[in-house]
């Protein structure tokens, strides 16, 4: 599964980069139509960026809780310090 993570965070860096360049130069990546517009770059890679972002967060891994109690009251070497 963090092999799918991965590409699919290598995917959406390759797709942003492809919005921001077509945000200013919209012919340089809709070479498949005639209507070269930001609007069409800002809905075809700005979607499709969106859409893998939801999908690198389902599949990147659940994190469990990195921070550990020091100091914890079951522990017999805790001593209150509120005297």
């Amino acid at each position: 599964m963090e092999i799918l993570s991965n590409v699919t965070l290598f995917l959406i860096l390759l797709f942003a980069v492809a919005f921001l360049i077509g945000i200013i130069r919209p012919d340089f990546i809709v070479f498949w139509s005639d209507n070269k517009s930001r609007s069409k770059v800002a809905t075809v890679f700005g979607g499709i960026t969106l859409l893998l972002f939801i999908v690198w967060g389902i599949t990147s891994a659940q994190r469990g809780d990195t921070i550990k109690d020091k100091a914890n009251p079951s522990d017999s070497t805790y001593q209150d310090q509120s005297r």
